[in-house]
């Protein structure tokens, strides 16, 4: 037990004592370590450096890759999507026109319709989307 030197008739002595404590936070974001670190790493390992180096050269370019493939497909289903429409479009307005020319005049004129204005509200409402 931690006791205060007193003696009769004495108030207990008491000691201060201020610290100062400092911290410092340093954040290194990179795919590669510090510099100080690299240094380190090839005096242990002659040639790590290097490899460090093409690793992460290795690693951006696969990153590219990928997002490159990512936007080709993401265009190719644009078009591929505007060439569906395009087709649904098409046939439904043929079909409209075939059903009024053979004495349906009211159900070809709703199916023609329809199908262009469903395919205009995609295009207009489904760009605000996006």
């Amino acid at each position: 037990m931690n006791r205060t030197p007193t003696t009769r008739n004495q108030k207990p002595v008491q000691h201060t004592v201020n610290t100062t404590s400092v911290q410092q936070l340093e954040i290194h974001q990179s795919p590669l370590p510090q510099p100080e670190l690299i240094d380190q790493y090839e005096r242990i390992l002659p040639g790590s450096a290097e490899r460090l180096m093409r690793l992460v050269e290795q690693e951006a370019e696969h990153r590219r890759t990928l997002e490159k493939r990512q936007l080709t497909s993401q265009i190719v289903e644009t078009h591929l999507g505007q060439w569906m429409a395009f087709l649904i479009g098409i046939f439904t307005i043929a079909a409209g026109a075939y059903t009024s020319l053979h004495g349906a005049d009211w159900p070809g004129a709703l199916m023609g319709s329809g199908g262009v204005i469903g395919l205009v509200a995609v295009f207009i409402f489904g760009r605000k989307h996006a």
